[in-house]
Formats: C-alpha cells, structure tokens, sequence
C-alpha cells in the first residue's frame, strides 16, 4: 500500500494524527512497507480508507517502536 495510507494507520494506532512521515515514523513505515510486502499471512485487504489484516498480526517489534507515540485516551468523570 502506499506510504500515506501506512501513515493514516500509525496515525490511527496511536491516535496522534500530528504524526508526519518523518524521522523515526519514517523508518517504522519503512519497516511496515517491508512487512506488508513479504508477509504471506495477510488475510483480506480493502482499498477504500485502507484496512488489511494479518493472520499473524504486525510484528511485535512495529509495536515497540510505536508505543512512545501513542496517545493515551481521555476518559470523563461525571
């Protein structure tokens, strides 16, 4: 899939659409770039608001280097 859509979904994982495809988001959408085209586990794609799903899952690693990145939800106390 294309660059921009690998970074809709960092943006969407994280929650923290400011994130630009830069820097150390550039190298982890280089990384899921690299996954997506050798992975043999992917299950259904869409191309439309671009969706895939792995049998497998991303690897654990793209999490890690995701996790300082994520913002943590908001939750009110009425």
């Amino acid at each position: 899939m294309a660059r921009e859509d690998l970074l809709q979904w960092v943006q969407d994982y994280t929650r923290n659409p400011d994130l630009e495809d830069s820097g150390p988001i550039s190298v982890i959408i280089d990384r899921l770039e690299k996954f997506e085209q050798t992975d043999s586990t992917v299950q259904s794609k869409s191309i439309s608001r671009y969706s895939v799903t792995y049998r497998e899952g991303v690897p654990k690693d793209i999490y890690d280097m995701l996790q300082p990145y994520v913002k943590l939800k908001t939750i009110n106390f009425y």
